[in-house]
């Protein structure tokens, strides 16, 4: 069972196939607002002139598990809505999708353990004001690497409703297993939590999550 913010709920047997997954997930509403005529619209509640920005850690053309689910549900319609801000690189330029530059990937060779600690505030600042400039109706957040604590920082600033995809159980799931970033499993648990409890919607991709 899923549960979201608005009216009603909306629910997928346990033993649903991948297609299904995938499609359920592409078609349920994020936020109050939208269209309830239309209970299943995907993204369409988003325009180009009013979109929704999307903040991943990794790139869209990543090999990555998360960036192979995006990349099936968004085709080249539902990208038309989307601003992707990403804190890594893509290995070409690519429309709508803007590298933040005010941490590591902007300074540098990319670290996630600075973007996840020091730079994660100026970071969030930016994912601002860009939302800001790009008159966006919503920010979407996956909740991975050091988008964990700048989705914790929008949640808290306030002035965008933040709905947040959840891949990875825990989502300090690379850290744990990192030598190098496992001291700050305490710190993005705590920003996770934060995070999770206070965001407009969320999803996850099994019902034990």
């Amino acid at each position: 069972t899923f549960w979201f913010e608005g009216d009603g709920e909306w629910m997928l047997r346990k033993r649903a196939s991948v297609e299904q997954n995938l499609r359920f997930d592409a078609a349920t509403p994020m936020f109050e607002g939208y269209n309830g005529r239309a209970k299943w619209f995907g993204l369409a509640e988003f325009t180009p002139d009013r979109p929704i920005l999307l903040l991943t850690d990794y790139p869209p053309d990543a090999g990555g598990g998360g960036a192979v689910i995006l990349r099936s549900l968004l085709g080249s319609k539902e990208l038309m809505n989307v601003i992707w801000l990403t804190l890594t690189a893509p290995n070409q330029p690519m429309e709508n999708v803007i590298t933040l530059q005010s941490g590591s990937a902007g300074r540098g060779p990319r670290s996630v353990g600075k973007d996840t600690t020091i730079y994660a505030g100026v970071l969030s600042r930016e994912v601002l004001r860009i939302a800001k400039a790009r008159n966006v109706a919503a920010i979407w957040v996956v909740m991975h690497n050091a988008a964990v604590p700048i989705a914790a920082n929008m949640i808290r600033a306030g002035r965008f409703p933040v709905h947040l995809t959840v891949h990875d159980d825990p989502a300090f799931a690379n850290a744990l297993r990192s030598k190098r970033y496992v001291a700050l499993v305490p710190w993005i648990e705590s920003r996770f939590a934060y995070a999770i409890k206070r965001a407009k919607s969320t999803d996850v991709i099994c019902s034990a999550m």
